[in-house]
């Protein structure tokens, strides 16, 4: 019993440990025991009860996305939604140029994390102020293959002549990543 009481003692609160402690002090009697007994099981199972009843700590913040470019496969910056001050876009443009269609990276920069994919006609670069949930590439490269499927927006990228439609595209693609990322 009075194994029983030390295990319990800290989660128990101070008066209530120094009344119990008195009555196992004092006690001889089996019948005076079994009370005490029973008076720790209670309070051990509302102790119980309080520990699973605590909410789990709040997941960690996910990242905030700062911006979204799309860059044609020759390298030139066709539209971007979000601040790019702090981006070396011909840098950017050079990794565009140069990618694997169908490659995805992910690059830590002085800016934050750059998460980008690479198609066959167009670039999507993702800028990310911290470290992005798990699936951004995913959803830059299903982006990136239904913007080379849709004829007007395609051709918007081999005439770029009037960039309203990719910018919506971007400002799509960014709205996506804030959602479901």
């Amino acid at each position: 019993m009075r194994a029983r009481l030390r295990d319990l003692a800290p989660l128990l609160p101070p008066e209530e440990r120094a009344r119990i402690e008195a009555c196992v002090r004092d006690l001889m009697p089996a019948g005076e025991l079994r009370a005490v007994r029973t008076e720790l099981e209670r309070l051990a199972a509302s102790l119980g009860r309080q520990t699973v009843s605590v909410p789990p700590p709040p997941p960690p913040p996910t990242a905030a996305l700062r911006s979204v470019l799309l860059f044609s496969k020759d390298g030139r910056l066709l539209a971007g939604e979000g601040p790019v001050e702090a981006l070396d876009l011909p840098a950017l443009a050079t990794l565009v140029a140069k990618g694997e269609p169908g490659s995805t990276w992910s690059l830590v920069h002085r800016a934050g994390i750059l998460v980008g994919h690479v198609g066959q006609r167009a670039g999507l670069v993702a800028l990310f102020a911290g470290r992005p949930k798990p699936g951004v590439g995913g959803i830059l490269r299903v982006s990136l293959v239904s913007l080379e499927q849709k004829d007007r927006l395609a051709s918007a990228l081999t005439h770029p002549s009037s960039h309203q439609a990719l910018t919506a595209y971007v400002r799509a693609v960014r709205s996506l990543l804030t959602k479901g990322a």
